[in-house]
């Protein structure tokens, strides 16, 4: 199976349509196509070495998922180093209608639809073979809004290898708005590893719009 570790460096997100530059590896030093007060409404920290990048829904990747609005992600500085203890770490938003389906049960099967979607758009620009990879997840709900689980997947970046990603999450709907925050932190990592550090403090660090409620 063809290993190929690196990836192209920094394009502009307002020049090149968001399935391209998934294509081309996602976590590059791309500038956001929007602001985040006229996209996605929320403050979301960006820890220091941390890459971002926003794209509008519906995905081009997994364009069944049922949501009006954008995706927001943060990249760890070791996200596409096989070597790293931050490899597959990072974090997204989904800052969407409130009325979309937000049970486990329903996110679990989005996230398989997302993973299997986004390894298959890369990896024929790899030459990766996605085969029969495995993108089974499972969600566990808690009561107080949040959850965990994990998802299986298809590294078409890098390794052109299985991964494994521990998930931890939450969703919560923001006051006076008709949008919904729906957050996960992914890595291989152990929950009691240090890269989870950084994805809990962003996701203490989300606030929503006006009023400014938090994720604590």
């Amino acid at each position: 199976m063809r290993r190929n570790r690196g990836y192209p460096g920094a394009m502009n997100i307002n020049k090149i349509a968001p399935l391209v530059i998934l294509t081309v590896g996602l976590g590059t030093a791309l500038t956001p196509a929007y602001s985040q007060e006229d996209a996605i409404g929320v403050t979301m920290p960006i820890p220091e070495g941390w890459r971002t990048e926003t794209i509008p829904f519906p995905l081009s990747f997994a364009p069944d998922l049922p949501y009006v609005g954008v995706e927001e992600l943060r990249f760890s500085p070791g996200m596409f180093d096989a070597e790293s203890e931050q490899f597959w770490t990072y974090a997204f938003v989904w800052w969407v209608n409130a009325n979309g389906p937000h049970d486990v049960e329903s996110l679990a099967k989005y996230l398989e639809n997302y993973f299997q979607g986004l390894a298959v758009s890369v990896a024929e620009s790899k030459e990766f073979e996605v085969g029969k990879a495995d993108f089974t997840s499972a969600l566990e709900a808690n009561d107080d809004g949040s959850f965990q689980g994990h998802a299986n997947t298809f590294d078409a970046f890098v390794t052109g290898e299985s991964v494994r990603l521990n998930i931890h999450g939450r969703a919560w709907t923001c006051p006076d708005t008709e949008r919904m925050i729906v957050f996960f932190a992914l890595s291989p990592q152990a929950p009691d590893h240090a890269v989870w550090n950084d994805l809990t403090a962003i996701r203490e660090g989300i606030e929503c719009p006006a009023t400014k409620s938090t994720a604590e």
